[in-house]
């Protein structure tokens, strides 16, 4: 595994889990995703100038809003 930079770290290990205190790089974060094989996303960042963008594949907003709530309660279970 390298980063972004080009330097490999064999010796880390991508952790699955929802919480972290250090950032990680989204190119990462999205190359994790890409490995899960999802049918299902949804993207939501920031981009260097401030703009927020958002992405999905879901076809309808109920169907968004309620995978975004369940990714709320999960990350709140987690905190606890």
């Amino acid at each position: 595994m390298s980063d972004d930079n080009g330097v490999v770290d064999d010796n880390v290990v991508p952790l699955r889990g929802l919480i972290t205190r250090l950032p990680i790089p989204p190119k990462r974060v999205l190359n994790g995703a890409l490995e899960r094989e999802l049918e299902d996303v949804v993207v939501i960042g920031w981009s260097a100038d401030g703009d927020m963008y958002f992405a999905t594949s879901i076809p309808d907003g109920p169907n968004v809003m309620w995978l975004l709530e369940l990714a709320r309660n999960n990350l709140i279970k987690e905190v606890d």
